[in-house]
């Protein structure tokens, strides 16, 4: 369980681990994130979030990545890697059934990060 301390409130959250991988000095990973007092194992998950550690500076930087549901239930997500300059993540959905995505890393460094 993962206590969030950022907020006014302290509210309690279990991330899970979908992925890691170190690309030349950065570590990534990537979790959902799901209020604790609502775990259940058929929960969908309510927010995908992408981390990377730099292991030489220790910068650490957080996107939340959740993808936009349209008339779908996200099931699952794997995060499979580092390609280039895109994170490659694979959606589960209910309709759709697997998704592959690709999320551009230099975009992501545009966005205001959590």
């Amino acid at each position: 369980i993962w206590r969030k301390g950022k907020t006014s409130v302290n509210e309690q959250y279990t991330m899970k681990l979908t992925g890691m991988t170190i690309q030349k000095d950065q570590l990534y990973m990537a979790f959902t994130q799901a209020p604790a007092s609502e775990v259940r194992e058929s929960m969908q998950p309510d927010a995908v979030i992408l981390q990377s550690y730099n292991l030489d500076s220790g910068t650490f930087r957080e996107w939340n990545i959740t993808p936009l549901l349209i008339n779908d239930i996200l099931l699952q997500v794997r995060f499979a890697g580092i390609d280039g300059q895109d994170a490659i993540f694979l959606y589960k959905w209910n309709v759709k059934r697997w998704e592959i995505r690709r999320i551009s890393l230099s975009a992501l460094d545009k966005i205001v990060q959590r």
